[in-house]
């Protein structure tokens, strides 16, 4: 898996984790989420997001194929290996043909060998047969050369041509052991040349097994990683199906908020024409008031005419009749205008309360739609606002955790370094005096009494290594998948080679200028494939003022941080990986001892210091002595890997033209401890040049 890969899968990552936002956002408030312009836009965005995504996928699970179809062309080595136990079967049988044909060569020889004893008794046998016998045939027995029947040949009466054909017979056979003793001398020679070329053959047969062994581990891993990508493949369609249905959802609500909208301005217009509908009916009414004013008016001098009638009823009665026909009629049509006037009037009321409900509905409508538009400003405000504050919070919250783990650490393990430095201290000082009156006493008894090794000469050959809780704490330590094997890393460079001006050459690689350590692979102790720890001096002997004894920082600087690893092999340089240093003080709190009949010693007392050092006025027999006793300690670190940058190591193989062929051998991390101190000798860190210079 290569960086773009990581950072494809971050991008998804990011890609669905805003889409999780936004579907909570979405089930929890639907409303605000549908009030919003820009989520069709964001859903639309993040499917394109997952439809690259998608297609990156199959173009790199098409691409794993094909290299799974190269691969395939190894089956050839398969088929030879075939090939091969062919011949091996072939050569065993050849090996039991030989064998064969040795026994029958072998029974041969000892039927010769019965034959001749039988000859040479044969003479005795002829003088002592009977005269009467002397005519019968005696019959010989003679074993012909390709081991068939014996033939008969004739026993003649004087002893004289008996013992010639014997001699003959004799001659004869020893002829035939002479080419049986051949005969087998060939076969033994084949049979070695057969046993020399089974041997060939078998290991020739374990390396193209092992390469088998090899190539099948390389299959299923690109079987796996095809997997895990169909599998990312098939989350990423089940994903683009959900985004596609809750976009659709989306679409849905979105319709049917815009026709309830359009709904809501259909009844607005509708209310705005029963406006001018009720003002026509008050221009009506108001003609039907004027009418009815008219009516009154005209009722009062229908009275007044009425009252003139009656007064000339008495005179007129067929004026009266008329008069009364006349005001009957006028009274019903007063009536029906009352009566219409009345429906008018309901009908006003009706409309004055439908016109007062509409202008309530019209002004919550406004009020709503007014409240959702400011709703939407304060959330994409208050959505930015806890954007900055959550990115905020979390970078501070990472700062901080980290800063307390640190602390927290560091403290505990302070505390408990004071406290077993005092109690070590106090045993030590116990002990020093212990010895100091023993030197004393030996001092005065004289020179001649024998040297022994007191127990502090005996504790030095422990180290922390061999601890159970050492190996236990080691083997938990987890391996990552994607560093390649060490005994394929090919070399960067020469030791002669500056790694900081070569990082900060190229913009790709400056942002490793600073993040990187070299070691001397000889101060290299690897414990398993990736894993492994380093040892350093503890006192440098670098004196800034006076015959002072500083304190190293090397591996103090680097505890806890994650660093770019390098070291020598021989005159090569190589690229180990990105590893996290962690301290060893948990297992040594003063610092490891000096491992007995080793060589860092001598590589610790060889490393360049400054001119101003006065280590050669101390004196080099007396700091390799306090080594050697423990009164001057080594710095251990651990060495974890975490991971393996292949941008940098294939770009630092291109800027240096290293040509494939030098691979770099297998390693001695399987060799036994002893022997891996014995290779250290030297250690070089970019932070201690800084300090020299």
């Amino acid at each position: 898996m290569t960086v773009t890969d990581v950072r494809r899968f971050t991008n998804v990552r990011r890609a669905r984790e805003a889409i999780k936002s936004y579907l909570v956002i979405f089930f929890y408030s639907p409303t605000s989420f549908m009030s919003t312009n820009s989520d069709s836009e964001l859903a639309s965005d993040v499917l394109r997001i997952f439809g690259r995504e998608l297609r990156t996928a199959e173009r790199r699970i098409a691409e794993l194929q094909h290299e799974a179809s190269k691969k395939c062309s190894h089956s050839e080595e398969a088929a030879r290996s075939v090939k091969l136990e062919e011949e091996n079967a072939f050569l065993h049988r050849q090996l039991a043909n030989v064998d064969k044909a040795f026994e029958v060569e072998k029974k041969r020889a000892e039927m010769a060998e019965s034959t001749l004893e039988r000859l040479d008794t044969s003479p005795r046998k002829i003088g002592a047969c009977n005269v009467a016998k002397k005519e019968e045939a005696n019959e010989a027995i003679t074993i012909t050369a390709d081991g068939q029947a014996p033939e008969l040949t004739e026993v003649h009466d004087n002893p004289r041509t008996n013992m010639t054909v014997v001699s003959e017979d004799n001659e004869k056979l020893r002829r035939q052991l002479r080419e049986l003793e051949s005969a087998s001398a060939s076969l033994e020679m084949r049979l070695a040349q057969a046993e020399a070329y089974k041997k060939r053959m078998d290991h020739k047969e374990a390396e193209h097994l092992s390469r088998i062994a090899f190539l099948e581990g390389h299959l299923t891993e690109t079987a796996e990683k095809i997997n895990q990508l169909r599998n990312a493949q098939t989350t990423f369609q089940q994903e683009r199906e959900q985004i596609q249905g809750a976009y659709n959802e989306l679409e849905n609500r979105l319709k049917d908020v815009v026709a309830e909208h359009e709904a809501a301005l259909a009844a607005l217009r509708t209310d705005y024409s029963h406006r001018e509908e009720v003002k026509a009916l008050e221009v009506r009414l108001g003609t039907m008031k004027e009418k009815r004013n008219g009516q009154r008016e005209a009722r009062l001098k229908l009275r007044e005419t009425y009252q003139e009638l009656e007064a000339r009823l008495q005179t007129a009665n067929e004026d009266k009749l008329a008069k009364e026909k006349e005001l009957k009629s006028q009274v019903a049509s007063h009536r029906e205008t009352e009566a219409r006037l009345r429906d008018l009037e309901a009908e006003r009321d009706c409309l004055l309360l439908a016109q007062s409900t509409q202008v309530d509905n019209i002004q919550a409508l406004e009020s709503k739609l007014e409240k959702q538009v400011a709703k939407r400003r304060n959330q994409k405000e208050s959505l930015r606002d806890l954007e900055a504050e959550r990115d905020s919070l979390l970078l501070a919250q990472s700062t901080q955790v980290e800063n307390i783990q640190a602390l927290e650490n560091k403290l505990e393990k302070q505390v408990a370094k004071r406290r077993n430095q005092k109690e070590k201290d106090i045993g030590l000082r116990d002990e020093l005096k212990r010895m100091e009156e023993e030197v004393e006493a030996l001092k005065v008894k004289g020179p001649g009494i024998p040297r022994q090794e007191s127990k502090w000469a005996r504790l030095l050959h422990h180290t922390f290594h061999t601890s159970p809780a050492f190996k236990n704490f080691m083997r938990a330590l987890s391996i990552p998948k994607i560093r390649p094997d060490r005994s394929f890393l090919m070399p960067i460079g020469e030791t002669d080679i500056d790694l900081s001006s070569l990082l900060c050459s190229e913009t790709t690689l400056k942002q490793h200028s600073a993040n990187f350590v070299k070691f001397d692979g000889k101060l290299i102790t690897w414990y398993n494939s990736c894993h492994g720890f380093v040892f350093g001096p503890s006192l440098p002997h670098e004196m800034s003022e006076g015959k002072v004894w500083t304190p190293s920082l090397q591996f103090t600087s680097l505890s806890g941080q994650a660093k770019e690893i390098f070291f020598n092999d021989g005159s090569k340089v190589f690229y180990a990986g990105t590893y996290r240093c962690l301290p060893a003080s948990e297992w040594s709190e003063e610092g490891c001892l000096c491992p007995s009949n080793s060589p860092v010693l001598s590589a610790i007392m060889d490393t360049p210091r400054p001119p101003q050092n006065a280590i050669e006025n101390f004196g080099g027999k007396r700091v390799a002595q306090m080594y050697r006793n423990g009164t001057l300690r080594l710095d251990c670190l651990i060495l974890q890997c975490v991971g393996f940058d292949h941008a940098l190591y294939n770009r630092m193989l291109q800027i240096t033209k290293q040509p494939p062929s030098l691979k770099r051998k297998r390693d001695v991390a399987e060799a036994p401890y002893s022997k891996r101190v014995e290779a250290a000798t030297k250690v070089s860190l970019n932070n201690r040049a800084d300090r020299r210079t």
